[in-house]
């Protein structure tokens, strides 16, 4: 289908008013719980509804950008990129990357906790001790 006749069939078959839902939709979507491929395929999807905001490669990027995940977000903004492709790539790697620190994170943790688990040496529990073969209360009265 040639490029001029997409906003035509839009017109003619998509009523005004679930465009302008689709495209609400589209500009306060956010990665969420969404892996950046799940996040980029939504995107892409609801991008068709709102042709204007993504009108140039780097309009794109700004709204892809904006969506993802604060850490993820975070890590790109310093960077620029040739393309929207180019981001999306990058995305997924700093995911990846993220996940794999977590599981070694994790992992790491795991083996400090089992080897805390050694029994701890110190004053009993409770206020009684045993002096010279008495039983001592401390802070209690012995005649109540």
């Amino acid at each position: 289908m040639p490029q001029s006749a997409v906003p035509q069939f839009r017109e003619h078959h998509i009523p005004e008013g679930v465009m302008k839902l689709k495209r609400q939709e589209f500009l306060a979507l956010k990665q969420g719980g969404m892996s950046v491929s799940e996040y980029r395929d939504k995107f892409i999807q609801l991008s068709r509804y709102a042709p204007a905001d993504v009108a140039t490669d780097g309009q794109k990027q700004d709204q892809f950008r904006l969506g993802l995940n604060a850490p993820i977000r975070y890590q790109l903004l310093v960077h620029t990129f040739d393309s929207f492709q180019k981001l999306v790539d990058n995305a997924i790697s700093v995911e990846n990357a993220r996940k794999e620190m977590g599981e070694q994170k994790r992992k790491f943790e795991s083996q400090g906790q089992s080897s805390n688990s050694r029994p701890r040496f110190g004053p009993p529990q409770g206020n009684q001790y045993r002096t010279g073969g008495q039983n001592v209360n401390f802070g209690q009265n012995q005649y109540q």
